[in-house]
């Protein structure tokens, strides 16, 4: 018996790809797949995945700022502190 190599969910065709070492083949969707794409696009949990991730970046990206910043702050310390005990001949 002959599978299509696609499934039709309303107007989108989406295709499921096997690979494997040597080969790559093109398998149906079941019915059980099918519904649990579409709970997964409907439900929003990848909208929510998504902001949480940039959530994450941003946050990361704002405390390496600050940390950054701190180091300057430190490292002027330290040079201003060099100096006063450094002599020059």
């Amino acid at each position: 018996m002959q599978y299509p190599s696609s499934a039709f969910i309303g107007k989108k065709l989406i295709l499921k790809i096997k690979k494997g070492l040597f080969y790559q083949m093109m398998v149906p969707l079941n019915q059980a797949e099918i519904n649990y794409y579409n709970y997964i696009i409907k439900s929003g949990i990848l909208i929510i995945l998504t902001i949480l991730m940039w959530t994450l970046v941003a946050w990361r990206i704002w405390k390496l700022r600050k940390q950054d910043k701190v180091n300057k702050k430190m490292r002027k310390l330290v040079c201003s502190a060099a100096k006063d005990y450094l002599i020059v001949p």
